[in-house]
């Protein structure tokens, strides 16, 4: 893992996000998270 940076990055997101779901003090970063994720989604043009 340490010679790809990429499933790296995606190991430290998975264990981000399971951190933040199981954490009750973790509810406001992963709502700041969440708006932030839904406003870049809204930005990207959809198909019709």
């Amino acid at each position: 893992m340490v010679a790809l940076p990429c499933p790296v990055i995606v190991v430290i997101l998975v264990g981000m996000v399971i951190l933040f779901t199981e954490s009750v003090w973790a509810k406001r970063p992963m709502a700041h998270f969440t708006d932030g994720a839904n406003a870049i989604k809204k930005k990207i043009p959809q198909e019709p």
